[in-house]
């Protein structure tokens, strides 16, 4: 989400800003691709980072790893504090047309796309003229200025490709371009200097071509021209060109120039100038001159970085980027993991099936189901209704089955299939889901997506209505137990729903998170941290209070649950940012001849 990516990017900023104070005794270079760094991170959301790490199939550090740690739950809250929530969304809801949300959302991306282009004309106009007053400089090979450039240049190493062009408006000297840097320089301006003087701020500005300035402010300015609405993106502007004209004002006294020559030829330019020239052709006169004098003259050196600072700089540099894709690690590489399409394909499949039309209009389904004998039934159901009786119980809650065509949800059939034998209820589902693919095409892929919702933790002692359970249960996927003894007490393993209640049988926590979160209406993920299976009752009916209107009523319900919670079972249900698994359906076609 973009919420999630300049939330991101604004706490990677102002984790620059704590930097760059503790290296303020340091070079301004080192600052200023601190504040770089913070600018790029703009351009490359995590998730961009993070789909790499998804891709580096860390399947051994993956399964290791706890999932569910603390750790895991700030990092996600910290991260992505504006997930999208999972809500039900009536049949009626998505067929609707655009609403209100829909139409601000549209209103709110022209402005930004208004703002962007206003920017962008604006600088466009001022490169322009700038471009037009270049063609309009003299190119100079020979004279003071030329003898003095190249002299600067040859003690810089330089290869004397700088050029020099002369310029009858009274701005500052400023490099212009990119690969081929032109040095603009006004010509009564030189009358003002001393040969000591324009060596200096020739100095300065080839300490801008050296570092590539016009580069890097060109690549910030494509930030602003994005983000223009963020106040961050112009700070980080700001200190931006008063850390590089700070770093070249120590280059220029590092090589050898006197800071009172220096100082001195500053402010003569400075009383010179009329107007600056833009950020993205550095000058000797930019950012705040009274600080950038006070430096100057302070004749204090910059301290390099030490071997503790040097760590601390590589250590945030490793953390922006290795965190991103070591969480995409964690969460497991989902390419490798075969399309349902495919295993569908490859499963059982019925002897002979039928899929016909329901045209009765009747709003719910009215049946789905495995008869004994290898029959499979449904009457009136959706397309999405079939996905999710065969596709897992993950999938059972709102929200998790996502994409397809409106057909998927509207249009109703009845479903007769039959199959050779009895098969046991895994190969049923499985049949289903070859049934699917064949007769709908249907494609989908699993993928993780981080929500807002409910995270079920494990507050303190064990509530008294939540016990460890003595039932012997299967596991998924597992045969089907043997018939039980004569006299045996069979175990009924699983959870169910009531009028205002809960209770499960041999259940998992998982098992219970996820009712919990068909009954809240958001994706719920267990994090208390218990093993084992669990008998468990939960009631919360004379725990709604009345209300007046249908929200009222869904708040004290959901009250109601979470104290329930609390108070009977000793857990407690917060709200969190949750990875969850959704179902995809990438394509999907009507039976043929229907």
């Amino acid at each position: 989400m973009i919420a999630n990516h300049l939330w991101q990017s604004t706490l990677v900023a102002l984790a620059a800003g704590v930097l760059t104070v503790a290296l303020r005794r340091n070079r301004a270079a080192v600052r200023y691709w601190v504040w770089f760094a913070a600018s790029m991170k703009f351009l490359v959301p995590f998730a961009a980072l993070g789909s790499v790490g998804a891709r580096l199939h860390l399947d051994r550090w993956s399964a290791a790893a706890p999932r569910s740690s603390d750790f895991d739950v700030l990092l996600d809250l910290v991260a992505h504090p504006f997930a999208t929530p999972v809500v039900p969304r009536p049949l009626e809801a998505a067929a609707a047309p655009l609403g209100a949300t829909a139409a601000l959302a549209w209103v709110l991306l022209a402005v930004w796309a208004c703002g962007s282009i206003a920017v962008l004309a604006t600088w466009m106009r001022r490169w322009v003229r700038l471009r037009s007053d270049s063609r309009r400089c003299r190119a100079v090979e020979r004279g003071r200025e030329v003898d003095i450039l190249r002299r600067v240049e040859g003690q810089a190493g330089g290869n004397g490709r700088t050029a020099l062009a002369f310029s009858s408006a009274a701005h500052e000297p400023c490099v212009w371009g990119i690969t081929n840097p032109i040095l603009r320089w006004p010509q009564s301006l030189s009358a003002r200097l001393s040969d000591a003087q324009i060596a200096a701020i020739v100095a300065h500005e080839l300490a801008h071509v050296r570092r590539r300035d016009n580069l890097t402010a060109a690549a910030h300015a494509v930030v602003q021209a994005l983000w223009w609405w963020h106040p961050i993106v112009w700070w980080l502007g700001g200190r931006l060109v008063a850390e590089r004209e700070l770093a070249c004002d120590a280059d220029v006294i590092h090589r050898g120039n006197d800071r009172r020559v220096y100082a001195e030829s500053i402010l003569k330019t400075c009383a010179f100038c009329v107007q600056p020239g833009p950020v993205w052709a550095a000058g000797v006169a930019g950012s705040d001159l009274q600080r950038r004098i006070e430096v100057i003259m302070r004749n204090r050196a910059e301290h390099l970085l030490g071997r503790s600072k040097k760590l601390l700089v590589a250590a945030c540099a490793m953390a922006l980027v290795a965190m991103p894709i070591a969480a995409g690690a964690r969460r497991g590489p989902r390419a490798a993991v075969p399309s349902h399409a495919e295993r569908a394909a490859a499963g059982p499949a019925f002897a002979s099936a039928s899929i016909t039309p329901n045209t009765s209009g009747a709003p719910n389904p009215r049946g789905l189901g495995f008869p004994r004998g290898g029959q499979f039934f449904a009457e009136n159901v959706s397309l999405r209704d079939l996905i999710r009786a065969v596709y897992g119980h993950e999938f059972l809650a709102p929200g998790r089955i996502v994409g397809g065509p409106d057909w998927v949800d509207t249009e109703r059939y009845d479903v007769r299939a039959q199959a050779h034998g009895d098969p046991i209820p895994d190969e049923r589902q499985s049949m289903v889901r070859t049934l699917l693919a064949d007769r709908f095409k249907l494609v989908l892929h699993t993928e993780q997506r981080a929500f807002r919702g409910y995270s079920l933790t494990a507050s303190g002692a064990l509530g008294s209505r939540l016990l460890a359970s003595s039932a012997i249960c299967p596991e998924p996927g597992a045969p089907p137990p043997p018939p039980p003894a004569p006299g045996m007490v069979i175990n009924l393993c699983g959870v169910s729903r009531g009028r205002d209640s809960l209770s499960g049988e041999g259940a998992k926590m998982w098992q219970l998170a996820l009712l919990l979160e068909r009954e809240l209406g958001r994706a719920a993920v267990d994090r208390t941290g218990l093993d084992g299976r669990f008998d468990f009752t939960l009631d919360w009916s004379s725990a709604i209070r009345p209300a007046a209107d249908l929200t009222q009523q869904t708040e004290n319900r959901h009250r109601a649950i979470a104290s329930a919670l609390q108070e009977q079972l000793g857990l407690t249900i917060v709200p969190a940012t949750v990875d969850v698994d959704v179902l995809v359906i990438d394509s999907a076609a009507r039976p043929p001849g229907l």
